[in-house]
């Protein structure tokens, strides 16, 4: 399993699960003296390529999830939550 905390690398993950039937995906998030909580770790998998990569949005790193919410718009791709 391998971390990404750049855009690109994300980008380059969800071009290979968009050609996957489908994708795991699991989300953990901090809710810690706050009133909303806060997304921490994005944790998926995609088993038709044998690949499974944690997400981490918070790593200090200025990364988009923009190529993430392309991939959530792909109809062709099933997302397991």
């Amino acid at each position: 399993m391998r971390t990404i905390t750049t855009t690109a690398d994300l980008a380059a993950f969800c071009e290979v699960a968009k050609g996957q039937p489908y994708v795991t995906i699991d989300t953990e998030f901090l809710r810690e003296r706050t009133y909303w909580s806060k997304l921490c770790l994005i944790q998926m998998a995609i088993p038709g390529a044998g690949e499974a990569v944690l997400i981490d949005p918070i790593d200090g790193h200025a990364m988009s999830l923009e190529p993430l919410y392309d991939l959530f718009r792909h109809e062709a791709t099933v997302k397991v939550f």
